[in-house]
């Protein structure tokens, strides 16, 4: 079920899962901030629950998903294969690059989400 706070015309908030939350724009732009699961990402059982949200975001609006990692100091190998690998394995390379876009995420964060994908494509090969 998802709530809607109105903030003003061209902004509210609507809360998917839990304590995850996304910026609704103007122009059906969805921002999801993951950094509203924790400063560090870290379990598999929390990229489960972070690719949850992502999977209803992208059901429940037709535009692309932009997550925004603002915020999010570090994710684990683990938490980056459960969210992201398993994200791209269900919905398709193509999909998952046409409908999400990632945003504000440091080198590093970046190049493990970047690894777990290559890892995620070389096992599933």
């Amino acid at each position: 079920m998802v709530s809607v706070q109105c903030w003003s015309k061209t902004l509210y908030m609507i809360t998917y899962c839990g304590d995850a939350r996304a910026r609704r724009e103007e122009g059906a732009r969805v921002v999801l901030r993951l950094a509203e699961f924790g400063k560090v990402l870290g379990s598999r059982r929390l990229g489960a629950s972070v690719r949850t949200c992502i999977e209803r975001a992208l059901k429940e609006h037709p535009g692309k998903i932009t997550l925004d990692l603002s915020d999010v100091i570090m994710v684990s190998s683990s938490f980056a294969d459960e969210c992201f690998g398993k994200l791209e394995r269900t919905i398709g390379r193509d999909t998952l690059r046409s409908r999400t876009t990632l945003r504000n995420a440091s080198g590093v964060v970046a190049a493990i989400i970047a690894d777990a994908l290559r890892r995620r494509e070389e096992v599933d090969a």
